[in-house]
């Protein structure tokens, strides 16, 4: 895990760091100083229900080379005439007029709905 927070931060992190056990201590379900690949989506999930903590784990995805519609070039096994990007949901969402408005009309809702709306608009590919 230090080795992990290091590669997000591009920091030192150490095993012993107030981080690293917290973490542990909260989801290594069975004590075994290994987190599960479950017990790292648990982290990972409860980070991205914490609203405070969002754009950190955005930023450690961005670090790890993660783009944002979780593509990840470095992994990416398929050629890029292989993908079919009109059934990809950026794509769909983009190029037709009637989802595109539904996302704005979103917006006029207000709250986190609205903050959401906006995000995803955002991430949309611009034609």
């Amino acid at each position: 895990m230090g080795r992990f927070i290091s590669s997000c931060t591009d920091g030192p992190c150490s095993g012993t760091d107030t981080r690293v056990t917290r973490a542990f201590r909260k989801y290594d379900k069975d004590k075994d100083r290994h987190l599960t690949l479950d017990d790292f989506l648990t982290f990972y999930n409860d980070a991205c229900k914490n609203t405070d903590r969002i754009n950190i784990v955005w930023s450690n995805l961005y670090a790890h080379h993660y783009k944002n519609d979780f593509s990840n070039p470095d992994q990416d096994e398929l050629k890029e005439e292989e993908i079919n990007t009109t059934s990809l949901p950026r794509y769909i969402l983009a190029s037709h007029q009637e989802y595109f408005d539904a996302l704005f009309s979103l917006l006029d809702i207000g709250g986190d709905l609205a903050e959401e709306a906006w995000e995803l608009i955002n991430r949309l590919p611009t034609s």
